[in-house]
């Protein structure tokens, strides 16, 4: 039993060491910046954003040219009467064997009382 103890514990220690070296570490180097501007620029004048007028696409479908489809359709009704065979018996249902009822085995049902006022319950039935 101690033995047992003394592994569980170690196993423990290990994972968790584990965990923390997973973890990511935040580095304060500062990066130089690679594509620093070397070259000088003169402003002459400040910027004046010029806004062209724009023209306003109509595309708008035309709805008046809208050409409809006429399908012709050709209907040849024949006069008979239609002869239903009533001679038809109506049919037996057939007997269904009585199936041998099943023992239930490997069920069990646990409850019980906790602290604090809980109540605790499990239930397990096998059906295969």
């Amino acid at each position: 039993m101690r033995l047992n103890k003394i592994i569980y514990i170690t196993v423990i220690l290990l994972t968790t060491g584990f965990g923390l070296k997973a973890q990511d570490t935040k580095t304060t180097e500062k990066k130089g910046d690679e594509k620093a501007v070397t070259e000088e620029i003169e402003v002459v004048r400040p910027y004046k954003p010029v806004l062209a007028e724009a023209v306003k696409l109509r595309r708008s479908p035309d709805l008046n040219d809208v050409k409809t489809f006429k399908a012709k359709f050709n209907y040849s009704l024949t006069d008979r009467k239609l002869e239903l065979n009533s001679d038809i018996n109506k049919l037996q249902a057939q007997q269904v064997a009585d199936e041998k009822r099943q023992e239930f085995i490997n069920n069990y049902v646990k409850g019980g009382f906790g602290t604090a006022k809980t109540i605790f319950g499990e239930a397990y039935i096998n059906i295969g």
